[in-house]
Parts: structure tokens; sequence; C-alpha cells
């Protein structure tokens, strides 16, 4: 917790830690976003469809790549 009585050098500590920690846990995400496109398009291959074969329009796509775009970027 950072409290108004830690001395600053301890709140700079803290916020460092917390900022490693965030930069690591964002590394991860991604690595397991990327592991997970990687098993989908194995699976794809394998049974000829996949979690995309759910979209049936342009505007379906579109969402998709929206929501897609927004998770990426705010990582």
């Amino acid at each position: 917790n950072c409290t108004p009585t830690m001395s600053p050098g301890a709140r700079n500590s803290r916020i460092y830690a917390l900022e490693n920690m965030l930069t690591a846990t964002s590394s991860t995400l991604v690595s397991m976003a990327s592991q997970l496109s990687e098993a989908e398009e194995r699976e794809r291959i394998f049974s000829g469809r996949g979690r995309w074969s759910q979209v049936r329009s342009l505007g379906d796509a579109k969402n998709l790549l929206n929501y897609l775009f927004n998770l990426v970027s705010s990582s």
C-alpha cells in the first residue's frame, strides 16, 4: 500500500517494482495471445474450421478486428 507516510525513496522503489510487474504481465499476455493464435491456426488446419468461422458478415469481421486492435494496442 502506498500510504502518505512512505518516504520518497520507498515510494519510488514501489512504483518501479509495480512498473516492472506490469511490463512482465503485459509481455506474458502478448506471449499467451500469440500462443493461442498459433493453437487456433493449428486447430483450423486440422479441423477445417475454428473460432473465426463464427464471423458471418463484414460487420462481424470489422468488430472482431477492432476488438483485437484495441486489445493489442492496450498491451
